[in-house]
């Protein structure tokens, strides 16, 4: 698992649906290590019905 870090979370929640946008800070540059960060935050984040990500 390449190592990361969510710098900023902020939480939506509209029509009854609730969701995440996530500022992640990592050093991946590669597909597959940002496949593996957005599976793992996508476990984390199961609850809500939406998230995105943005890397920096």
């Amino acid at each position: 698992m390449p190592e990361y870090e969510i710098i900023e979370e902020t939480l939506v929640e509209r029509d009854g649906a609730e969701a995440v946008s996530l500022l992640v800070d990592t050093l991946a540059r590669s597909e597959e290590e940002y496949t593996l960060i957005t599976r793992d935050i996508k476990f984390r984040y199961a609850e809500l019905d939406a998230s995105t990500n943005k890397v920096c």
